[in-house]
């Protein structure tokens, strides 16, 4: 254990009197631990062992290098058909630091005010009316949403839904004049 942890937990316990709970909390380290440490009993640290896949590092650094997607589970086959026996799931946690994660691939999309819409139908199943169509725009910079029902879907409810849209939004066409 670090001394710099003991004179800590001996600083909280002596001179602040708290409570190993209160120990624990501060620190990190559990209850336990730290009243093992404070009495000074050192028998629970353990010398850190190196992990065996350690003296194969570069091999795995290299095949990672020539293929950066590699899975665990062919690393691990890649070791076998070497003969190095290690289990599984040490190749798994041992292979966590060499693979990378997938980035997120977009571009973000900016857009003026009233410089796109996107304008789409949506179909609206109701019990007395039956098979409805929802014209529906949506504003791109804003996200403000028009949406209006129509018997069904043409090529004329398609441009009154434009007008109406339009004019919800003080477009440039007057709402008295859509028909």
């Amino acid at each position: 254990m670090a001394e710099d942890v003991r004179q800590r937990i001996q600083y909280l316990r002596d001179v602040m009197h708290l409570s190993f709970y209160q120990i624990e909390d501060m620190t990190g380290v559990p209850r336990k631990r730290a009243s093992k440490i404070y009495q000074g009993d050192n028998s629970g640290d353990k010398a850190i062992r190196p992990c065996m896949l350690e003296r194969y590092r570069s091999l795995i650094g290299d095949w990672f290098a020539d293929y950066p997607a590699l899975k665990a589970k062919q690393v691990y086959g890649m070791l076998k058909d070497r003969g190095i026996l290690v289990s599984y799931t040490l190749v798994v946690k041992y292979t966590r630091s060499f693979r990378q994660k997938k980035k997120k691939v977009y571009h973000a999309l900016t857009f003026l005010p009233g410089e796109e819409s996107q304008v789409d139908w949506c179909f609206i199943n109701h019990p007395s009316l039956g098979k409805l169509s929802c014209f529906v725009l949506i504003l791109s910079h804003s996200r403000y949403l028009f949406a209006h029902v129509f018997p069904r879907a043409s090529f004329e409810f398609f441009i009154e839904g434009h007008l109406m849209a339009f004019s919800s939004m003080n477009g440039t066409y007057p709402q008295s004049e859509v028909r």
